[in-house]
């Protein structure tokens, strides 16, 4: 399995949102029930502020999963699991490096 090996700069941030069904019925009640075992994927939006170099390898892993395969990833809190990343920006500074950011989204297979 591909491992995310990267340092991520610190302030990552944690989203998450629980997969709810909804009913709504025509009088303005509804009925809730959760979607399926793995109800609430975590979501990190991750930063790596790097040099060119890094940048291109950390860029480079993410192409080559192409938002499809999934990798193992350690979060700054010590939490672990299986990632996608389908979409990443990546910022380009004029003294050379720049900053990687990144959603890793949260899969079970």
């Amino acid at each position: 399995m591909p491992t995310w090996t990267w340092p991520i700069a610190a302030g990552e941030a944690l989203e998450i949102e629980p997969r709810v069904k909804v009913a709504r019925m025509g009088d303005g009640y509804e009925q809730r029930v959760a979607d399926g075992i793995h109800t609430m994927p975590r979501r990190y939006t991750v930063r790596l502020a790097a040099d060119d170099a890094t940048l291109a390898a950390a860029e480079g892993f993410l192409r080559a999963r192409g938002g499809v395969e999934s990798f193992d990833w350690t979060a700054l809190d010590g939490t672990t699991g299986r990632w996608v990343c389908r979409k990443w920006s990546r910022s380009f500074e004029a003294s050379g490096g720049g900053v990687l950011q990144a959603a890793f989204e949260e899969v079970f297979e």
